[in-house]
């Protein structure tokens, strides 16, 4: 036998593989880490769930089933399989209606399939798209793709290492190399598969792969064949139930209706009295190996492989934890840099939306200037060159769906363009609700972007800080004050603060829920002089503590209106809910300029969604000479409440208030969104723009993002400013959550 031998490019140096080794790590850890955790999650509830299934189908036919299932179910109108087990929906002998998982056994209904918790939905959610939607999957799928390349180089520093004798163990120096070169090195083979799969399915994402459908083969029908039992329909009995994904019964005894059986490769249509295939639909053989694809990388199929997905993926977090080690210990060790103090050494940026994050950075403000520390104070927005600096401190909520909030919208952009020229000491403070699923998203974004830069040494790792929780707090000024040296107070009591600048509102009316898009209205009246405009916003506390909850409002007349949607465990919305007319509350009302009307512009076009449409129905039924306005609202159902909205509006329109009104519902007949109306209608955007127009945009983030890349579009067909510049100019102007 002759003996091969592989060699490596000996001109790239084993520094260049470790260090794009490395690179790879820094750059998707994080996003590997989510998905090494879920995944493992995933597949560890796989695996139990296969176990624990008490009516698996194994080995049987189609045939035998249905035989079994017809002695205890009059007729059969569809079966089912999924999660290993067979599901039936028929009538019973007095026609009632019957369905459930059955037994293989004997054919019997066992009970209903219980349904996924609710929390394993979401690890599932953030494991496919980090909550993220489309952007998140091809995220996580550009992760994949990432990690297999890095497990490449990972073996490629491997071989450099050890040559041929791969599976003998080299003499470790460190814990860390011990679990480093060993997971890898053990786990090598699931890890790549999980890599590789991921990285296909993230192809497929990316519509590089051509998954269309062959056409339909019929097959003329054989005259006279005799009419047989369904149980001894020969399709039935050679196709495995546990390649059937579902059989769909026919209504009705007539030729032209017949049986549709859908497998993991085709779809069948079968002469309901013989047996006799019609016709065969292939599934497009791309789509069968995708869905051998994710087979493999979620171990569908087989339990014992499950449960080997879910060791490989608790390995990742130790191989990034064990790498990083590695790395620290490897690197040559560097005395930290001294500063003197000639204006600013300590730099407080603060990235708030309502104000409260300011008051817990205003008391670290305070404690420091007390302790003749030089010190500097402002927004994220106000990011420059700081020449003295030698301590960076960032307190920061975040916006919406891990949106920056709006004194800190301008930071990522400011950040890039202006490195600091001396080496800096950061801490990221994050302030934010655990009920939300980017909790800090914001903050970590900052985090992240500090790491990357030169200049920027992690201080304290992140902390986060859960519904403004001052014992939290506290444990990051404890460990400040261990890494520094410092004094700072750790008692939670001094960073208590008391809502300031509380309004006395009463309960005027309040609207019954609309069942079908989950929203109610309120109307307030202040119970003292408050100026206040459509667009401000009202903070609201539902346990008389300092957990806030914030709601965009509209002016009508003297009041408040709220547009409200109820959601199930909504700390906000629930509390809202529960109040009745001539009841009072408290609560704040916050100056929101940047999304008032606009005062200077020719024609103002408002887009709204939802709860989204508040500030704009006081901005119409507010008289504005001159200023052409357009609305275009959109909800989920059309019934009689977002009618009599539609015909309030309608009133305005005849009122010469507004110019122009349009209404997109998108469930129904002909269902569509406001992004649709846009598209029916692009010189609504166009017109607007070339005419020193304003765009504001109220509603959900969805909603937001999918109009911004419309508008998007269109200025690039008609040479217009792109919507960055749009928006630094304040001609398109946002309030989404």
């Amino acid at each position: 036998m002759l003996k091969t031998k592989y060699t490596l490019n000996k001109g790239m140096k084993t520094s260049f593989w470790r260090y794009l080794h490395l690179v790879l790590a820094l750059v998707i850890s994080a996003f590997l880490l989510t998905a090494s955790l879920t995944g493992g999650i995933l597949a560890f509830s796989e695996a139990t769930e296969q176990i624990q299934t008490p009516h698996q189908v194994k080995n049987e036919s189609l045939a035998e089933i249905i035989e079994k299932i017809q002695t205890h179910i009059s007729e059969i109108s569809e079966i089912e399989v999924e999660n290993h087990q067979v599901t039936v929906k028929g009538l019973d002998d007095n026609m009632s209606e019957v369905g459930g998982v059955i037994s293989p056994k004997d054919g019997r209904i066992a009970g209903k399939a219980p349904p996924k918790p609710e929390w394993l939905k979401n690890i599932k959610a953030l494991h496919r798209s980090l909550f993220l939607h489309e952007t998140g999957r091809l995220i996580v799928g550009g992760t994949a793709a990432l990690f297999l390349i890095s497990l490449l180089t990972g073996f490629v520093l491997l071989y450099r290492r050890q040559g041929d004798k791969i599976l003998r163990n080299a003499e470790m120096m460190y814990k860390s190399d011990f679990i480093h070169f060993l997971g890898g090195k053990w786990f090598a083979i699931p890890l790549t598969i999980i890599a590789l799969t991921g990285s296909v399915m993230f192809v497929f994402r990316l519509g590089l792969i051509n998954t269309r459908q062959p056409k339909a083969i019929s097959f003329q029908p054989e005259k006279n064949l005799k009419h047989i039992q369904v149980k001894d329909f020969p399709i039935f009995k050679s196709t495995p139930i546990a390649k059937v994904k579902k059989l769909i019964f026919p209504l009705f005894e007539e030729e032209e209706d017949f049986f549709e059986l859908t497998t993991t490769t085709e779809t069948l249509k079968i002469n309901q009295f013989t047996g006799q295939v019609l016709s065969k639909q292939p599934v497009a053989e791309a789509k069968v190996w995708k869905r051998f694809n994710q087979e493999l990388h979620t171990g569908e199929s087989n339990t014992v492989w499950a449960f080997v997905l879910f060791l490989s993926a608790m390995v990742i977090p130790l191989l990034i934890g064990s790498g990083v080690f590695l790395w620290l210990n490897r690197r040559p060790k560097k005395l930290k840099n001294q500063y003197t103090a000639d204006e600013a050494e300590y730099i407080l940026l603060i990235g708030s939306q309502s104000g409260s994050t300011s008051l817990f950075a205003h008391k670290i403000h305070r404690q420091l200037l007390n302790a003749k520390h030089p010190v500097y104070i402002s927004y994220l927005n106000d990011y420059q060159l700081f020449p003295k600096a030698k301590k960076l401190i960032v307190f920061t909520c975040t916006y919406g769906e891990g949106e920056a909030p709006d004194s800190a919208d301008q930071f990522e952009t400011l950040l890039t363009q202006t490195p600091q020229n001396q080496n800096i000491d950061y801490t990221v403070v994050g302030f934010g609700s655990e009920s939300y699923p980017d909790f800090c998203g914001f903050a970590k974004r900052v985090n992240a972007l500090l790491s990357e830069q030169s200049w920027a040494n992690e201080l304290l790792p992140l902390h986060t800080v859960n519904e403004h929780s001052t014992e939290e707090l506290a444990f990051w000024t404890e460990a400040w004050n261990e890494k520094t040296g410092q004094s700072l107070m750790t008692n939670p009591m001094y960073y208590h603060f008391e809502v300031e600048h509380f309004e006395n509102l009463s309960i005027v009316a309040k609207t019954p829920l609309d069942e079908e898009n989950q929203i109610f209205s309120l109307t307030l009246k202040p119970l003292s002089k408050k100026s206040f405009q459509s667009g401000d916003i009202l903070g609201i506390y539902p346990e008389g503590n300092h957990r806030e909850r914030l709601y965009s409002i509209g002016k009508v007349g003297r009041n408040i209106q709220l547009f409200v949607k109820l959601h199930p465990h909504g700390l906000g919305s629930q509390y809202l809910y529960r109040l009745n007319a001539g009841e009072k509350i408290k609560a704040r009302i916050i100056n929101n300029e940047y999304f008032h009307f606009p005062q200077k512009a020719s024609r103002v076009l408002m887009i709204g969604n939802g709860t989204g449409i508040a500030p704009f129905l006081g901005m119409i039924n507010t008289p504005t000479p001159g200023i052409e306005k357009t609305l275009y609202a959109g909800f989920r159902h059309r019934n009689k409440e977002t009618e009599d909205l539609r015909n309030a509006i309608v009133e305005s329109r005849k009122k010469h208030l507004v110019e122009d009104f349009r209404i997109a519902y998108s469930t129904g007949d002909a269902p569509k969104r406001v992004t649709d109306l846009l598209r029916e209608n692009p010189d609504a955007v166009v017109d607007t723009l070339k005419q020193n127009g304003v765009i504001m945009l109220c509603g959900s983030l969805a909603m937001q993002k999918s109009v911004e890349a419309l508008i998007e579009e269109l200025c690039q067909k008609n040479q217009l400013p792109g919507v960055a510049a749009l928006k630094e100019n304040h001609r398109i102007r946002t309030d989404c959550y």
